[in-house]
């Protein structure tokens, strides 16, 4: 199996703990129990740890929290806010194991207490430490990957219920033209309908009328042709009257000659 190469900083101010810890390391490498070689870095203060870190790369932090320039939690604090991206292991003492849970409530990945630490358990505390570091990076670049889905999902969403909201828009448009050409034709309609009725009004009147004329015409036929029958009648009776006076004038000269020849013999 190929082993790689890690490298620890190792934060403790007291020589004989890291001389126990590098000692342990030194162990695993040799006899080849961890899956890791180690490259052991060790500062005896925040301020050092910190300069440590600018200038190489780590991949572990053994981290003791009572320091000269720093003590209990904000010794993590401190290292934390400047690399929350490397896994920090608290080691403790028996009295600061209530700080050690804190610790891990706050972001660090184990506590130790120092005076229970052997080389086993310090391997397993390291392989643990790395192996949850790993996965919980797997699982916030898989929690980032899905978040990126969901906000391109949610953006998705959010532009279809807009083009919804659009389309909405453009069919209550549509839907109010409709309505604005439905009210004009129905206008239109009993406008033409009016007409219609005024028309069939006049043109029934007009029939009226046209029947009356017919019928006074009629009336006036009749009564020119009873008038004509009535001037025949006169021109006829004329004729008689002129005939009966023509003969009431031969009748009258007649008699005046008579009258004549009879005076003129009572004369003689």
């Amino acid at each position: 199996m190929d082993r790689k190469t890690i490298t620890i900083l190792l934060v403790e101010d007291s020589q004989a703990t890291v001389g126990m810890i590098k000692e342990m390391l030194q162990d695993s490498d040799n006899s080849g129990f961890s899956k890791y070689f180690f490259d052991v870095d060790h500062q005896s203060s925040v301020s050092t740890a910190l300069e440590q870190l600018i200038r190489k790369k780590t991949d572990l932090i053994l981290l003791d929290l009572n320091l000269p320039d720093s003590e209990g939690l904000d010794t993590f604090t401190k290292m934390y806010e400047h690399v929350p991206y490397i896994p920090i292991v608290i080691l403790t003492g028996i009295e600061d194991e209530l700080m050690g849970i804190k610790a891990l409530q706050m972001g660090a990945l184990d506590y130790w207490p120092k005076a229970e630490i052997s080389r086993n358990i310090l391997i397993r505390i390291i392989n643990y430490a790395m192996l949850r570091h790993r996965f919980l990076n797997e699982l916030e670049a898989c929690v980032e990957e899905r978040t990126q889905e969901v906000l391109a999902v949610n953006q998705q969403l959010q532009q279809e219920v807009q083009d919804r909201k659009k389309r909405q828009q453009e069919l209550q448009q549509i839907n109010d033209n409709l309505l604005k050409v439905q009210q004009d034709l129905e206008e239109k309609i009993t406008f033409a309908e009016k007409n219609h009725i005024n028309m069939v009004r006049q043109v029934s009147e007009l029939t009226l009328s046209k029947a009356d004329l017919t019928q006074n015409r009629m009336k006036m036929k009749q009564e020119i042709n009873s008038l004509g029958q009535e001037k025949e009648t006169l021109q006829d009776q004329l004729v008689l009257y002129y005939e009966a006076l023509q003969e009431a004038n031969i009748k009258i000269d007649e008699l005046l000659i008579q009258v004549h020849q009879d005076i003129k013999h009572s004369l003689l």
